[in-house]
């Protein structure tokens, strides 16, 4: 019986030992057991986030885009590598204290980029404002902030005894518009009727009202005449519907000026001319620095220019303090085209 129990337990030793290699996989024709996974850090680190804003329209002055208080300024960024489903933090601040938040989600860009933007209401006045991008870090993307961006605001509403970026804003705005406005930081008659010049290309009331709608069409940089004549040299067009002047330089606007054509009792002569004589100073009808273009007809300055009608006897009356510059601005020869 006892080499019965020996004999058995030996038995089982070698069993134990021969399935010992077999869980091993090691028996011919068996796969090997998959091994336990090991732990893989680097898929189970967030990415990081390197954020960027910046600011695309506004009125640039000097490096600074200037946007209207009462409108909205809208900021667009990227972030850097894209991840799904992450949102981002646009923050306006002034004075280093927040004013405004929004949280936008993140889309995806180009070139392994994220895009966000934001529209923002502009509440404020003065050359402090800035915005960022904050991203709250996650599991899946590291936290991270953009640089600040900063830009201007102001209150777009000007008139007599006004001064101070606003004045300055519009008057930069108007020249890139090619209006004859003087750059003197305060409102002015130069600016009045660079203004009124303004409203009447653009069919608005013939005044000197610079008011939002005026602000905004001078901050998105419209506004501009339309040349009607392609001609790619110099030349002087004379629109008698707007009651306006343009002088040219390479084919496109040059100045534009605000004048009075001949009333209905003695209308301005329509076609295309070429001025043929100048006459520096005053003449004995009050004419002031007179360039001709047809017999009598002639483009001069003139004490009486009605701001919203036609007025002279069949000549272009430009005001006095205009006279001067177009005057030095035309060429005996050019082309003028006078239409309505």
């Amino acid at each position: 019986m006892r080499r019965l129990l020996f004999a058995c337990a030996g038995s089982v030793a070698l069993l134990a030992a021969a399935a010992a290699p077999a869980s091993a996989g090691s028996l011919p024709g068996l796969p090997a057991a998959p091994k336990a996974p090991a732990a893989t850090k680097a898929a189970s680190q967030p990415k990081p986030a390197h954020l960027r804003v910046w600011i695309a329209s506004g009125l640039d002055d000097g490096g600074l885009l200037w946007q209207l208080d009462g409108g909205r300024v809208t900021v667009h960024g990227t972030i850097r590598p894209f991840v799904k489903h992450q949102t981002v933090r646009v923050v306006m601040r002034n004075a280093g204290h927040r004013v405004r938040s929004f949280r936008v989600k993140v889309e995806k860009g180009r070139h392994g980029k994220g895009r966000f933007s934001a529209s923002l209401p502009v509440t404020d006045t003065g050359s402090s404002l800035r915005v960022l991008a904050v991203h709250k870090g996650n599991s899946k993307q590291k936290g991270g902030k953009s640089k600040k961006v900063r830009f201007g605001a102001v209150w777009p509403s000007v008139g007599g005894g006004s001064s101070g970026d606003a004045v300055h804003l519009l008057q930069v705005g108007l020249t890139r518009l090619a209006y004859s406005v003087p750059l003197s930081n305060y409102w002015d008659d130069g600016t009045a009727r660079a203004v009124l010049a303004f409203r009447k290309v653009n069919y608005l009331s013939r005044d000197s009202t610079a008011d939002r709608d005026v602000f905004r069409r001078v901050f998105h940089g419209v506004g501009a005449f339309n040349l009607r004549s392609g001609s790619p040299g110099t030349h002087v067009e004379a629109d008698l519907s707007r009651q306006v002047l343009v002088l040219t330089q390479n084919g496109r606007p040059y100045r534009t000026f605000t004048i009075s054509s001949g009333k209905p009792s003695t209308p301005t002569v329509k076609g295309n001319f070429s001025f043929y004589r100048k006459s520096p100073g005053y003449n004995s009808h009050g004419m002031y620095y007179s360039s001709y273009f047809y017999g009598g007809y002639a483009v001069h300055g003139y004490a009486d220019v009605p701001p919203n009608y036609p007025a002279s006897h069949g000549c272009l009356r430009a005001p006095i303090p205009d006279a001067v510059f177009i005057y030095n601005n035309i060429s005996i020869g050019e082309p003028i085209y006078v239409y309505s």
